[in-house]
């Protein structure tokens, strides 16, 4: 938690930037629902951020973008 002791007037008055992660985790466009599920789990994350190699910013996912790609796997027909 980056705030402490904060009432809840005084916290929602602070700058996005007080409150924002620094150290930014992303994935490529490329990257298998797996490595991203992977990512999360590693660095204790719901959301990643979904990047290009210079940085910027196309997409992000979430947990549950990751269940709902799971459920759709699990639900589709198998090829006979």
């Amino acid at each position: 938690v980056r705030v402490l002791a904060l009432d809840g007037h005084a916290a929602m008055t602070l700058r996005a930037a007080e409150l924002m992660t620094r150290e930014l985790v992303s994935v490529r466009p490329d990257a298998t629902a797996e490595s991203a599920r992977r990512l999360m789990l590693k660095h204790g994350i719901r959301h990643l951020p979904v990047t290009t190699r210079q940085g910027d910013l196309l997409g992000v996912i979430s947990q549950r973008d990751l269940l709902a790609a799971s459920s759709l796997a699990t639900q589709r027909p198998r090829a006979a």
